[in-house]
C-alpha cells in the first residue's frame, strides 16, 4: 500500500472512532471535563506501555519542545472539553458537524503556518461552511442549541491549531511519543481541576472511559498524527469532514438519535464545501 494510501485510511480509522466518542460521551454521566481527565488518564498509560513495549526513547532531547508539547497539551485539553460539552448539550449531530468546520481554520492557518499560497477554493469553502453553520442555527434556536454550536466551534478551531503544531513536532518525533506528550499533559492539567470543582467521576462510567480512553484516543490520535507524516494536514482536515457523516449513523443505530431536517441541511452544506475544497486543492 503506498503511502499516501495508508495515510488516508488511517485517518478514516482514526474519524469513525472520533464519532464513536460523541456516542459514547451520551452514555456517560460523568461531566465533560471529567470525561477529558479519565479518557487521557487511561490512554497515557496505554501510550506508555506501548512505547515501553517498543523500546522507544521516552524523553526528549530540548527544553523547547517540553514547552511545544505544554502549549499542544493545553489546546488539546480546551478542545475535548468544548467537543464533550457539545456532545451533551446539543447532540452528537450538531457537536460532529461543527467539528467538521475544521478545515475551514485550517485553510487559512496552512498558509501562515507553512506559508503556502491561499487557494480561492478555500474562500469558497468558508462561505460554504459559514452558511451551513447559519443554518444549523435559527432565529428561535434554544440556550442548548446556541451552547451546542458554539462550543463545537471553539472545538473545531483549538482542533485546527493543534493539527498545524503536531504537523511540525512530526519534524522530530514519532507519532506515538507526540500523543503520550500531549495527552499525558492534558491529565496534568484536567485532574487538578476535576479535584478543585470536586467533579463527580462515576464508577459506572468506568468501562466505558477506559474504552474511550484506549481506542478512541490513545489509537485513534495516535493513528491520526501519524497520518500527517504522510498527508498534508488539509487533506486529514478534508476527511475529518465525514466525522458527522460517521457519529450521525452511529448515533441512528446506537442511540436511535435522527438529527432534524435543519441539521442536515446545515451538515450537508458544510460537508459538500470541504469535499468541494479538497477536490479543488488535491
Amino acid at each position: 500500500m503506498k503511502e499516501q494510501n495508508k495515510g488516508v485510511l488511517q485517518v478514516h480509522i482514526a474519524v469513525i472512532m472520533f464519532g464513536l466518542v460523541g456516542v459514547i460521551g451520551r452514555f456517560v454521566s460523568t461531566s465533560a471535563l471529567g470525561i477529558t481527565a479519565m479518557r487521557v488518564l487511561f490512554s497515557s498509560i496505554a501510550l506508555f506501555l506501548a512505547l515501553k513495549l517498543k523500546k522507544e526513547k521516552i524523553l526528549v532531547d530540548t527544553k523547547k519542545d517540553y514547552i511545544i508539547f505544554l502549549i499542544a497539551g493545553a489546546i488539546l485539553s480546551f478542545h475535548w472539553v468544548m467537543f464533550l460539552t457539545s456532545v451533551k448539550v446539543g447532540g452528537v449531530a450538531i457537536a460532529t458537524i461543527t467539528a467538521a468546520t475544521f478545515p475551514l481554520f485550517i485553510s487559512f492557518f496552512e498558509p501562515v503556518f507553512f506559508k503556502e499560497k491561499l487557494e480561492k477554493s478555500s474562500v469558497i469553502m468558508s462561505i460554504m461552511i459559514i452558511v451551513g453553520v447559519i443554518i444549523l442555527t435559527p432565529l428561535d434556536a434554544s440556550p442548548n442549541l446556541i451552547k451546542g454550536i458554539t462550543t463545537g466551534m471553539l472545538g473545531s478551531f483549538t482542533y485546527a491549531v493543534l493539527a498545524l503544531i503536531n504537523r511540525k513536532l512530526l519534524n522530530r518525533h514519532i507519532p506515538m511519543i507526540v500523543s503520550f506528550y500531549e495527552q499525558s499533559i492534558v491529565f496534568l492539567i484536567t485532574f487538578p481541576i476535576v479535584l478543585l470543582t470536586k467533579t463527580e467521576i462515576y464508577t459506572s462510567d468506568l468501562p466505558l472511559l477506559i474504552f474511550m480512553g484506549i481506542a478512541c484516543t490513545a489509537l485513534s490520535h495516535t493513528l491520526f498524527i501519524s497520518s500527517l507524516k504522510k498527508i498534508k494536514a488539509h487533506t486529514a482536515g478534508i476527511i475529518s469532514g465525514l466525522e458527522p457523516v460517521y457519529g450521525i449513523i452511529l448515533a441512528i443505530i446506537i442511540l436511535g438519535e435522527f438529527p432534524n431536517l435543519r441539521t442536515v441541511v446545515g451538515g450537508l452544506i458544510i460537508i459538500l464545501a470541504t469535499v468541494y475544497a479538497s477536490l479543488k486543492k488535491e
